[in-house]
């Protein structure tokens, strides 16, 4: 599950800011949490007690200007990703200094909002994971992993170098840690890395590696839909 933040002080741009996003997300069967923040004081607080994967910032908040904020972030190096959202252009230069992901416009319908989603999940797709429990902490790079395989209360992870590695957990927490648009449940055992997927039959789906993993009844057309969106999408950004 993706960890959201909108700090933006206007209450109308807000709400709509929520029902485009929820639109947007739906679409895409991505699970996540939206937070929101009218006040620089009240993010930076909570920017200290917790943890956001996407910040949705704006460059004019009350009397605080969103670059020092996104500055403030950068000098404690919290691994999140930002989008400024504005009704000026005048910040847009200095913006780079802070490595924006995107930069909206706040036009009716946040027509670009999509397309800053879609970079940050074309990004998190790519991203380290780690794994902590009384077994101790691993750090899985996501492209390396071809799928999660769960018995009883074990979880093998599976790998394209071909090693397999044990750990303690569900495949339910996995999937809420995970990015769906990269990952597919194909049965109760199995969840997939679909950049990994070289083939899609009506039981199984076969991995790059050549081996298979079974596909649950009544999850074929899930899977088939998921594998295709994430093809698209894969296409889309080259």
């Amino acid at each position: 599950m993706y960890n959201f933040a909108l700090c933006d002080d206007d209450t109308d741009f807000c709400n709509e800011f929520k029902d485009r996003l929820a639109a947007i997300l739906a679409g895409k069967a991505i699970r996540y949490e939206l937070t929101c923040f009218d006040s620089a004081e009240k993010f930076l607080a909570a920017l200290d007690g917790g943890r956001f994967d996407l910040i949705f910032l704006d460059i004019m908040l009350g009397d605080t200007n969103g670059m020092d904020i996104a500055k403030a972030i950068r000098e404690k190096n919290y691994g999140c990703d930002i989008v400024f959202i504005s009704s000026y252009r005048d910040f847009a230069f200095d913006s780079y200094d802070v490595r924006p992901l995107h930069y909206l416009d706040k036009s009716p319908g946040i027509g670009r909002l999509e397309e800053a989603l879609n970079r940050f999940l074309e990004k998190s797709s790519g991203a380290t994971i780690y794994l902590t429990n009384s077994r101790g902490a691993l750090a899985l790079n996501l492209a390396d992993i071809l799928y999660f395989e769960v018995f009883g209360h074990d979880l093998t992870i599976h790998k394209s170098d071909g090693t397999k590695l044990r750990y303690s957990g569900t495949l339910k927490d996995m999937e809420d840690m995970l990015p769906p648009s990269l990952f597919v449940r194909t049965q109760r055992s199995f969840l997939v890395n679909l950049g990994h997927v070289k083939e899609i039959t009506r039981h199984e789906v076969i991995l790059t590696d050549g081996e298979s993993v079974s596909i649950g009844r009544g999850k074929y057309d899930t899977v088939r839909l998921r594998f295709l969106d994430y093809v698209a999408k894969k296409n889309a950004f080259g």
